[in-house]
């Protein structure tokens, strides 16, 4: 299954104590988690609850000062904080839990044509190797 995340990619924020000790994750996250799982839900009637392997890539526009930006983006967002994000907001819609998620493959590129988007794929492994 493919999915195709429109927009900026977001990471997720480290999570914040507010008043009284009360620990939440910031809106910009969370809003972005609802936003993925909106999309996804399209996609999913029921989550897979076999292991999978996720590979997710991430698209940035490039910044207006490089004529002939490379490929791949190696400054900020870190890419383990992207990933979260996307891994967090596909919980109980694409897999039942992401402790099945076995294999996990990402990379941050430019956008050669500045659409900033995020595609997941996720594939089911079943056989015997499975655990029970």
């Amino acid at each position: 299954m493919q999915i195709t995340i429109p927009g900026e990619p977001i990471s997720k924020a480290r999570p914040r104590v507010g008043k009284g000790g009360f620990i939440y994750t910031p809106k910009k996250s969370q809003e972005h988690e609802k936003y993925i799982s909106s999309i996804a839900k399209k996609h999913f009637k029921t989550p897979y609850s076999c292991p999978v392997s996720v590979s997710i890539a991430f698209f940035f526009n490039p910044p207006k000062t490089l004529k002939h930006p490379p490929i791949f983006r190696a400054k900020r967002p870190d890419i383990d904080n992207l990933i979260k994000t996307v891994l967090d907001a596909l919980n109980n819609i694409a897999y039942t839990d992401d402790k099945l998620i076995v294999s996990l493959y990402s990379k941050k590129y430019y956008s050669p044509n500045n659409n900033e988007r995020t595609i997941i794929e996720i594939i089911p492994i079943k056989g015997e190797h499975n655990e029970k």
